[in-house]
């Protein structure tokens, strides 16, 4: 296997069949106790054990839209979905498995037919789920009063339920780490390091009509995922959703392209039909970037996405460069450097401090005092100054938690 260090080629990915952090999600106890000895002397008696519990959590009920990279399809799409899974990548790489359930990925990426189930938006997750099942997430990781608001599927009935459900053994395959090169993505902010989770769902849409693709937990379900059938049907707490609908044809890139009306966009201003990142539906105002100036329509004439089109579509020309990236990485380093210099300085000059004060330090080798030199202690402060400071960050990095990978 190649270095994980270094980066894949541009064009290419690394997949990794999960990326596991040191800690899943729960409740700890921490216990610590202090014992003292001395040469030639008889150790002191320890002190009494102290015993403190703390809560490692992230993300449970909701995911913030900064943790969404990608969903395909896309959110109010309409094309021929059919012949390729539904999936959402998510920055966090190592979210599908900082909880578990039966030892598998704790989420599951439903594939929802109209018809089939419904979404609804709970003000609790107490209210959501109910009172026994709150109490036992809250006994497994404590949970803030009730809860915050949250969206749950509720299904049909419990053959539909169990007909979508992956199964144990499915959550491995579903869920995956995949490492792509800076090159081939959206530079989409300071985070992006090229690193996604990825779940899968396990249902081609390949009926038409409308759907909801649902990232569900699966915490609290673990007769589910074993595939035993509850005789009411549970609901489902979902962090995520979108909606797109299948038709026979379009809705690929190929089939956007072909599809477009070229004319439209040599004219002086037009108005056209377009789904914004959010999956909303709208009318947008565009003109030809040879055109001057742009047509002024009035209070009530659709948003101009003249200069955000054109923003964006620069943004994707850099970042396609792979010598660009470079350069922007170059160019942070130099900020991070310029920062860690200003930094390095004002710390030199409160270490020096001491040589100024009154009376001055004398510059000259005396007694130790609690095991230290006066003297010996100012190039001890500066040479950590500088091992801290101008450490330098490598931008290609595995973050820490890859050496859990699983091979």
């Amino acid at each position: 296997m190649a270095n994980e260090t270094d980066a894949p080629p541009v064009g290419s990915m690394r997949l990794y069949d999960a990326v596991r952090p040191g800690l899943v999600d729960g409740r700890y106890r921490v216990r610590a106790r202090l014992e003292v000895s001395a040469d030639h002397a008889p150790a002191l008696p320890a002190t009494p054990e102290d015993a403190r519990y703390v809560a490692v959590g992230s993300d449970r009920f909701v995911l913030p839209d900064d943790r969404i990279a990608s969903v395909h399809p896309a959110a109010g799409a309409e094309g021929a979905f059919g012949q390729r899974l539904p999936h959402v990548a998510l920055h966090r790489l190592t979210l599908p498995w900082e909880r578990t359930v039966v030892g598998r990925p704790w989420l599951a990426l439903l594939v929802v037919a109209e018809g089939d189930g419904r979404l609804e938006r709970v003000p609790t997750a107490r209210a959501a789920v109910g009172d026994q099942a709150f109490a036992a997430l809250n006994a497994t990781e404590p949970v803030d009063g009730d809860g915050p608001p949250v969206t749950v599927l509720r299904m049909a009935d419990p053959v539909t339920l169990m007909g979508l459900l992956p199964r144990a053994a499915e959550l491995d395959l579903l869920t995956h780490t995949r490492q792509v090169n800076l090159a081939d993505t959206a530079l989409a902010g300071a985070d992006d390091d090229g690193w996604f989770a990825v779940v899968t769902a396990n249902r081609l849409p390949v009926s038409t009509g409308g759907y909801h693709a649902c990232l569900v937990s699966l915490e609290g379900h673990d007769a589910l995922v074993a595939g035993i059938a509850p005789p009411v049907v549970p609901p489902l707490v979902v962090l995520h959703s979108w909606a797109f609908t299948v038709s026979a044809t379009g809705g690929l890139f190929d089939a956007l392209c072909a599809e477009l009306d070229v004319a439209s966009f040599a004219a002086a201003a037009a108005v056209l039909e377009r789904v914004d990142r959010g999956g909303a539906a709208g009318w947008a105002t565009y003109r030809s970037a040879f055109t001057a100036a742009a047509q002024d329509g009035g209070g009530d004439a659709p948003p101009d996405v003249t200069l955000d089109a054109a923003f964006e579509l620069g943004r994707l020309l850099g970042a396609a460069d792979g010598q660009f990236t470079r350069e922007m990485v170059d160019w942070h380093r130099a900020a991070d450097d310029a920062d860690a210099s200003t930094v390095s300085l004002r710390a030199i000059d409160s270490a020096l401090g001491a040589l100024n004060q009154d009376p001055p330090m004398r510059l000259v080798r005396e007694a130790p005092v609690h095991g230290r030199r006066p003297l010996d202690s100012v190039p001890a402060v500066l040479d950590q100054v500088v091992r801290r400071t101008f450490r330098r960050g490598d931008v290609w990095g595995v973050p820490g938690s890859v050496g859990g990978v699983r091979r």
